[in-house]
């Protein structure tokens, strides 16, 4: 036999509960996206193993160059920036990366080191000056991390 026990709660306590499950559950989803964020259609598969994704994880800049020069050896290599609390995508981004195969990657709320970042970014822009010229850079965000400490050197 199973029994149904029930607790009398009055309407207005009740009222409020409601009310801050609600708030909570919304503040939670609306005020910070998930840790990464990817706007293109790559399959989620390359990107976890992606070395865009293993950023958060190291300090070291020649770490992240290493994982740059991989990701650009297995054809996905990603310009790092960071959504925030709330991600926009561009149709100019979209057409950036159907156009030249190099897909961005949003940090969303978690912010990695702007460093290990910057030395990701300088590599993959590096490939991308040498593989499409200046005329792909122009296209690029100012919102990919370092593309301005880059842009002062080349």
């Amino acid at each position: 036999m199973t029994y149904f026990y029930a607790i009398a709660i009055p309407h207005e306590l009740m009222k409020q509960i409601i009310i801050l499950m609600v708030l909570t559950g919304i503040s939670s989803n609306v005020f910070c996206q998930a840790e990464e964020v990817r706007i293109t259609t790559l399959a989620d598969s390359i990107k976890k193993h992606s070395g865009a994704s293993k950023l958060r994880f190291i300090t070291n800049t020649n770490e992240a160059r290493e994982y740059a020069l991989v990701d650009i050896e297995n054809k996905t290599p990603f310009l790092i920036t960071n959504g925030g609390i709330a991600p926009s995508i561009s149709i100019d981004q979209i057409n950036f990366e159907e156009k030249y195969h190099v897909y961005f990657y949003e940090t969303g709320c978690s912010y990695l080191k702007k460093d290990v970042e910057g030395a990701y970014n300088f590599v993959v822009l590096d490939f991308i000056l040498r593989k499409y010229g200046k005329a792909a850079i122009a296209k690029i965000s100012k919102d990919v991390f370092g593309i301005d400490d880059w842009e002062k050197q080349n």
